[in-house]
């Protein structure tokens, strides 16, 4: 068997695709829309993705997720999303995002501070969300 091996702009070289580990992320929110649409955008971006219930999502605090989505809105019962958020974030190999709520700028801040990556405030299902997915995932 051949294996190609593709280099990048920089020089990169880039394992083809069939070799490449499998990119993983892990969606916590109790609105099924914005799992479902997460978990897409990351698919069509070739990444496993997973959406566990409330009770799971905490037992799935485990290295080896590359990102995570963390929706602060619509947390799944049961879940302080951001000691959740801050669990992930200790990882220095995962990438935590938190949906929060356009009108809490203090939420940000405190999110931060914790260790989040990317805080994006009024995220709803539709609002260019497969986008944010998208250009997270590359």
């Amino acid at each position: 068997m051949v294996a190609v091996i593709s280099v990048g702009r920089r020089g990169h070289i880039a394992p083809p695709a069939a070799f490449a580990p499998s990119r993983r992320c892990l969606v916590v929110s109790a609105d099924p829309v914005l799992r479902r649409q997460v978990t897409a955008a990351a698919a069509a971006a070739g990444w496993s993705c997973s959406a566990p219930t409330a009770a799971a999502a905490f037992a799935a605090v485990e290295p080896g997720f590359h990102v995570v989505f963390i929706d602060l809105v619509r947390p799944p019962f049961g879940l302080v999303p951001t000691d959740l958020a801050a669990e992930f974030a200790a990882d220095p190999d995962t990438q935590v995002v938190a949906c929060g709520a356009a009108d809490r700028p203090e939420e940000e801040i405190q999110l931060r501070m914790l260790g989040v990556d990317v805080y994006v405030p009024g995220v709803a299902p539709g609002s260019g969300l497969r986008s944010l997915v998208r250009s997270i995932c590359r």
